[in-house]
C-alpha cells in the first residue's frame, strides 16, 4: 500500500469502467489493468469502492479500481442475530464464518458480494490475488529474479443510508502473502467516509489526491512505472472530494503528523483540479509535502510538488497522455519530470507504454522509458507482461546502488 490506499474515489464526472482502483479518470479500455505507482513499493489504489453505485461511479482510475458491477444483496435472515448472540466463547473467524452462514451469506464467483443486513445498511467483501515473476538488474549492476506475492489483498467494507441523501461508509484492507509460509495477515489501510450531493469527505489512508490526477496520468503500470515526484505520505488524511460541475472537479487535502514528543509536524496541504471537455482532460496539482521526520522525531520541511497533465481520446481505441511534474526541496537540488504515455485497446486487453525524461539539478539527465501488454483471460482474471529501463546509473548524484535500473515483469491479478 502506499503507505495508505484510498479505497474510494470521490469527486464526479469519471467514468467507471468496472474493476477499477481509485485514482484518475480512466479513459481505456474496460480490462480491468491496475498499477502500482511505485514498482515493488506502493501498494497505492489497489482498491477502491466495494460498497455503493454511488460511490462506483464516482471515479476511475486509469489502472483501475475494485468496483463491484453486480454485488449479491442478501437480507439478514431473523436467526442471524441469534447465531451471532451464541458465539461469545469462540474465535473470531468463527464468529464471522457462523455469521455468514447464519446471515446466507456465503457466496463464491468473479464478483465481490454485497449483504445487506438491514434496511439502509450493506456489507461488502472482496479482494485479489496478486502474483509476479520478476527480474531486476540494479545500478550497481546486480540483478536477481524472483517470484512473488505482489500485495493480495482481502477487503472488507460496510454502508449505511443515514437520509437526506447522505451515505455513511467505511472500508479497511488486509493484506496477505499467497506464497508465503505463515499466516500472516495485517491490516493495510482503512477509510471513513461519507457522499452526498455536496461531494465526498474521506478520514484515514486516502489516496494522494496530486497522484490521482498528476502523476497517475502517464503511469499505465503494473510494476514498470517511470520514476516520480516524492508526495506527502498517504497515511493521516483528511480529503474531499467535489461533486462534478459541468465537466470541472477539484480535491482538497490535509495531512497532520504528530511528532511524537507532543508537539507537533507542520500540516501538509495537496490540491488539485481537473477540466473534463470530453475527449480531453486537463488537470493541475500541488503538494506542499510538509515536513518529514529526519531522525529522533526531527522534523524538517520539504519545498512543494506541482505539476500539470493532459488526457486525449485520440481514437476509440488509442489514448494518449502527457505530465510535467517538479519537485523543490530546500537544498536547491530541483528535479523536473516531462513524461508521454500511450494506451491502445487491440480488443483482449491492452498495449501501452511511455516514455521520460527525468531532469535532477546536480545529476545527469535521464530517459526512461517503459511497455507493456495485458490480456483479459476471463472476468476479473488478467495476465500482463512489462519491460522498463529506467536509466538509473551511480554517476546521476540522486541514484543509489540499489535502486533498479532495468526491470522485466510477467504477472497476474485475479480480483473477486
Amino acid at each position: 500500500m502506499c503507505s495508505g490506499c484510498s479505497f474510494f474515489h470521490g469527486g464526479s464526472g469519471h467514468i467507471d469502467l468496472g474493476w477499477k482502483r481509485a485514482g484518475v479518470k480512466d479513459r481505456h479500455s474496460d480490462t480491468g489493468r491496475s498499477s502500482l505507482t511505485q514498482p515493488g513499493n506502493d501498494r497505492n489504489c489497489r482498491v477502491a469502492s466495494l460498497l455503493h453505485p454511488s460511490l462506483q461511479d464516482a471515479g476511475a482510475n486509469r489502472r483501475g479500481d475494485i468496483a463491484i458491477a453486480d454485488g449479491v444483496n442478501v437480507r439478514s435472515a431473523q436467526d442471524s442475530g441469534d447465531a451471532l448472540a451464541k458465539l461469545d466463547d469462540v474465535s473470531v473467524v468463527e464468529v464471522k464464518l457462523a455469521f455468514l452462514a447464519a446471515a446466507g451469506m456465503a457466496t463464491a464467483g468473479a464478483q465481490a458480494a454485497e449483504f445487506e443486513l438491514a434496511e439502509g445498511t450493506t456489507l461488502t467483501l472482496g479482494g485479489e490475488v496478486v502474483l509476479n515473476y520478476l527480474y531486476e538488474k540494479r545500478a550497481n549492476g546486480n540483478d536477481d529474479t524472483k517470484f512473488v506475492d505482489d500485495g493480495s489483498l482481502v477487503i472488507l467494507g460496510g454502508s449505511r443510508d443515514l437520509g437526506n441523501g447522505i451515505t455513511a461508509f467505511v472500508e479497511t484492507e488486509f493484506e496477505y502473502n499467497m506464497l508465503g509460509n505463515n499466516d500472516d495477515v495485517k491490516r493495510d489501510a482503512s477509510i471513513l467516509g461519507f457522499t452526498g450531493e455536496f461531494g465526498e469527505f474521506q478520514i484515514g489512508a486516502s489516496d494522494n489526491v496530486f497522484e490521482d490526477l498528476i502523476s497517475d496520468a502517464v503511469d499505465p503500470f503494473e510494476n514498470a512505472t517511470l520514476e516520480q515526484v516524492s508526495l506527502t505520505n498517504e497515511d493521516s488524511m483528511v480529503t474531499y472530494y467535489s461533486p462534478d460541475m459541468d465537466g470541472f472537479s477539484f480535491r482538497l487535502q490535509g495531512r497532520h503528523d504528530n511528532r511524537g514528543d507532543g508537539e507537533s509536524a507542520e500540516i501538509s496541504l495537496i490540491a488539485a483540479a481537473e477540466y473534463d471537455f470530453g475527449p480531453v482532460a486537463v488537470a493541475a496539482g500541488y503538494d506542499s509535502r510538509g515536513s518529514v521526520n529526519a531522525g529522533d522525531n526531527e522534523f524538517k520541511s520539504q519545498d512543494h510538488v506541482v505539476g500539470l497533465a493532459v488526457t486525449g481520446q485520440l481514437t476509440e481505441r488509442l489514448e494518449a497522455s502527457a505530465r510535467f511534474a517538479q519537485e523543490n526541496d530546500q537544498a536547491g537540488n530541483d528535479k523536473d519530470f516531462t513524461a508521454i504515455a500511450l494506451v491502445y485497446n487491440y480488443g483482449g486487453g491492452d498495449l501501452y507504454g511511455a516514455a521520460q525524461n527525468y531532469d535532477p539539478s546536480g545529476g545527469d539527465n535521464s530517459t526512461q522509458v517503459a511497455t507493456g501488454i495485458n490480456y483479459e483471460i476471463a472476468s476479473d482474471l488478467l495476465i500482463f507482461a512489462e519491460y522498463g529501463d529506467l536509466d538509473r546509473k551511480l554517476t546521476n548524484g540522486d541514484v543509489d546502488a540499489g535502486d533498479t535500473d532495468k526491470l522485466g515483469v510477467a504477472g497476474l491479478i485475479y480480483e473477486f
